[in-house]
């Protein structure tokens, strides 16, 4: 496949098995929070992460507003095995890719490197390269963490 996917598709950022390539608080007054992805994006005409569709690997960045950084891995890498970002108190393992929201927010992302724990008062998610073809998604259920 060449090309980046149809904008017009349904998109959602999977957290377990992308990596967190960096995160750092931000210059200025504003308290915003960055943390870096290298992350799977599932895209289907239905609901990502459940239908049947495809898996991109896509560059994007959590903006946290009024963040803090709790926790970070050493290394400043980390593949994530299990997380969630909670948003008003509800904890979910796929995001949609449009979500620019301002509630209570709280990243937890861990991995064999360590955790990522942080916390703000709003998030967005901000595309910072073209999306790469990974493979094709049969379906199943992505949606939320167990628990």
């Amino acid at each position: 496949m060449c090309g980046a996917y149809p904008r017009a598709q349904h998109r959602a950022v999977e957290l377990r098995d992308s990596k967190v390539l960096a995160a750092a608080a931000s210059a200025g007054d504003h308290g915003e929070l960055s943390i870096v992805l290298s992350a799977l994006v599932h895209v289907s005409t239905g609901t990502p992460g459940v239908d049947q569709g495809t898996v991109w690997a896509q560059e994007l960045e959590l903006l946290i507003r009024g963040g803090a950084l709790l926790q970070a891995p050493a290394s400043g890498t980390l593949w994530i095995s299990e997380g969630s970002v909670e948003l008003g108190g509800v904890a979910h393992a796929l995001l949609p890719f449009s979500l620019d929201a301002v509630l209570e927010v709280r990243v937890d992302l861990r991995g064999a490197e360590g955790a990522l724990i942080a916390t703000g008062r709003g998030i967005s998610i901000v595309p910072r390269a073209e999306p790469e073809f990974v493979e094709r998604f049969e379906g199943g259920n992505l949606r939320d963490p167990p628990g």
